[in-house]
Parts: C-alpha cells; structure tokens; sequence
C-alpha cells in the first residue's frame, strides 16, 4: 500500500533548527526533513527564504546560509507570495484574528489557503494561540509531528 503524500508547511525555525543541528529539537527537525521529498511535499510563504537566510547567516556564516537555502529549494514544492497590499492585509488580518506574530501569520495563512499540516517549534506564542481558536488546518509541534502522524494512519 502506498504512504499518502501530506502537504506541509514547515515554520522557517524547524528548517533552521534542522541546519543548526545544536538545539533542543534539531533531531527532530531533520527527522522531519527526512520525509520531504518522500511522504510531506512542502508548500512555504516566500518570507522562509529571508528568516532561513538571515538565521543561519548570522550563526554559521553566509557559505552555509547559501546552502541551506540552494537545500530548501531543493525541497520545496510550492512557494507562495503574499507581497501585494491585498495579499499583506489578508495575512495581518490572520495575525489578528489568532493573536499570533506577523511572521508567523505567512506560515498559518499559507497551511490555510493550501489545506496544509503546519509544524512549528514555537509552542506558547504560536500553537498554542491557533490550536484554541476554531482554525482549519493540523497544526503540531516538530517534537510530537511524527508520532502523531503514525498514531493516525492506525
């Protein structure tokens, strides 16, 4: 039987825990990254490109910030560009709504507008705000995303 494809979008701090390899979850993180391609197809707003370039800039340097993202768009299946007005305004108004930061409203409007899982290490400020209002999309955390996904294939 085949494994069903799970569209995804990934918050840019899993991707930059994964490359980062020396924080709390970055095991999991790249576990993760280990079903992109395979099981996850990654649907991603275009705002990952700069916090993916700009985090892993300043920690590793810009060698490796060049190719973690030359990986990333290895990866990625669709990018989406929220950089109208119209666009913009759409996603401040998901960020109100849910009470959560303006960054994290690309993530939360892109699992939105393409039925994705979306998985995030930001727990309090960003799960935790969506998981309690009334949102249409699987949201986890990158520690429990697996295990969660197996428990449900059952």
């Amino acid at each position: 039987m085949q494994e069903d494809i799970k569209r995804v979008t990934l918050d840019s701090n899993v991707l930059i825990s994964a490359v980062k390899e020396n924080e709390e979850y970055s095991k999991d993180c790249r576990e993760i990254l280990n079903f992109v391609g395979k099981s996850f197809i990654l649907y991603q707003p275009t705002l990952c490109i700069t916090e993916l370039y700009n985090a892993i800039g300043k920690t590793k340097g810009e060698p490796q910030a060049k190719k973690a993202l030359k990986d990333f768009y290895k990866m990625v299946y669709h990018l989406e560009d929220y950089g109208s007005i119209d666009q913009c305004e759409r996603v401040g108004k998901t960020a109100f709504k849910y009470r959560i930061y303006s960054a994290d409203a690309f993530y939360l409007q892109t699992s939105i507008d393409f039925k994705t899982m979306l998985i995030s290490l930001d727990e309090k400020d960003f799960i935790d705000r969506i998981k309690t209002k009334d949102v249409d999309s699987k949201v986890y955390h990158a520690k429990d995303v697996l295990s969660e996904i197996l428990k449900e294939g059952r």
